[in-house]
């Protein structure tokens, strides 16, 4: 304090009420969010950079911390707001692409693309010992799908087989 004392010749009330290392500084019309997505089950992240919206504009960081709660906010000043968040899914990108196949013996519905580091969605009840050999070669090399009614029709024919 006697250093902002000396070199504005006053003390403005609001500096000494906030907690060491915290500012006073509120969002802007101009202030940018910029909100980090980690899906855990993939290790990708998705950044979103946007305009304050009106609803923000005039808050405080407390406030923001407020109604982004399970956010983290890892950076706060006039131009960006930084937010991350970590969750228990896969991104957008694993979603579009999904297959049936077979890995270590297992058959399952994977997101991904065949023969790349797809990520299991969920294992099957299906014995790949009770499938032909050309069936679960088909399956090592991953059935894709783009509906779920296709997904469908390729377990129904695992099923009749």
């Amino acid at each position: 304090l006697c250093s902002l004392w000396l070199m504005t010749g006053s003390v403005d009330k609001s500096d000494i009420d906030m907690p060491m290392g915290q500012t006073n500084e509120r969002v802007g019309e101009n202030t940018m969010f910029e909100q980090t997505i980690y899906y855990r089950g993939c290790n990708e992240s998705e950044v979103m950079r946007e305009r304050a919206s009106a609803k923000v504009v005039g808050m405080t960081r407390d406030e923001v911390s407020e109604l982004y709660r399970d956010w983290q906010i890892t950076s706060f000043d006039k131009d960006v707001v930084a937010l991350q968040i970590s969750v228990d899914d896969v991104c957008k990108e694993h979603k579009k692409e999904q297959f049936v196949g077979m890995r270590d013996g297992k058959i399952g519905i994977y997101y991904g693309k065949p023969n790349e580091n797809a990520i299991l969605k969920e294992a099957l009840p299906i014995d790949a010992t009770m499938l032909v050999e050309q069936v679960q070669e088909a399956l090592k090399g991953g059935i894709p799908f783009r509906s779920e009614e296709e997904k469908l029709r390729i377990l129904e024919g695992l099923e009749a087989r």
